[in-house]
């Protein structure tokens, strides 16, 4: 069972520079670098509330190296906290996919790749690889841009399991319809919104016709919604309020997070309704 989104992947062209503007923006520490052979990269793990932002680039031929050329950079995937890796391992290969190993420093995790994902690669980790819940900052969703919502839902259904519950809307405003999965516990679910665009105008849109089915963006729960865009205002970071819900949602700028567009929303904002 997936129990709560804990990594934001993020690939970069130059890990020194994405790193710099990263930690500056988050207001992070140095994190631990190693290589990741079996991804053909190099990481910097920075762990970041209840979960970890994964910087990666390349150290040679591999995925990263293909993501980067296809897109430029930004989010590459996200990691998942599921209850068993064995379970996860079998349900991915029981829906017809390959599960690959993937090695972090000596432990192993689950990876499936974007390939075999609408939108996404998902690394799949055993319960205390991050940080336990509890830090007043969350990865809470990921969304991802796919030519057909309902069946991009399935795909994701049989990988993942079923949700704890499945909501459908349309936003006129931005140009989009989704359907939200939602996994894990009910008072903090994780959530994965899958989109499609509606209006090809909008920024959705224009980003839906250069990438095509790609995540587009994630989106951190915070539970001190006013402290955290203050601190921002500190660190001279580029955001903008969401002009509907000023008080409870925000934009971090892509360019203050190595291409990675990230919400913010106040907390509890992505209970289940």
């Amino acid at each position: 069972m997936i129990r709560r989104l804990n990594r934001l992947i993020i690939a970069t062209p130059d890990l020194e520079a994405a790193s710099a503007r990263v930690r500056q923006t988050l207001a992070l520490p140095p994190g631990r670098c190693y290589a990741v052979p079996d991804i053909g990269a190099f990481t910097e793990e920075l762990p970041f509330g209840d979960g970890v932002v994964q910087l990666l680039t390349p150290a040679g031929e591999g995925p990263v190296e293909r993501f980067l050329r296809q897109h430029g950079g930004g989010i590459y995937g996200v990691g998942v906290e599921t209850s068993s890796l064995a379970g996860s391992r079998l349900r991915i290969e029981q829906s017809g996919r390959q599960a690959h190993p993937l090695r972090l420093e000596g432990r192993e995790l689950v990876c499936l790749k974007r390939e075999q994902l609408p939108g996404m690669t998902v690394w799949f980790d055993e319960p205390g690889a991050t940080p336990a819940p509890g830090s007043g900052i969350a990865i809470s969703e990921i969304t991802c841009l796919v030519e057909d919502r309902d069946a991009a839902a399935e795909t994701y259904k049989r990988v993942f399991g079923p949700p704890i519950h499945t909501h459908r809307f349309e936003n006129e405003a931005y140009g989009y319809a989704a359907t939200v999965l939602f996994y894990g516990e009910r008072r903090l679910p994780g959530r994965i919104e899958l989109a499609r665009v509606t209006r090809p105008e909008t920024a959705m849109g224009r980003f839906w016709a250069k990438h095509g089915v790609s995540a587009y963006m994630a989106t951190l729960e915070v539970e001190d919604f006013a402290g955290f865009l203050a601190a921002l205002d500190e660190r001279g970071v580029r955001y903008s309020r969401e002009p509907r819900s000023p008080q409870t949602t925000a934009y971090i700028h892509p360019s203050m997070l190595a291409g990675c567009f990230l919400g913010i929303v106040a907390a509890p904002g992505m209970q289940v309704p």
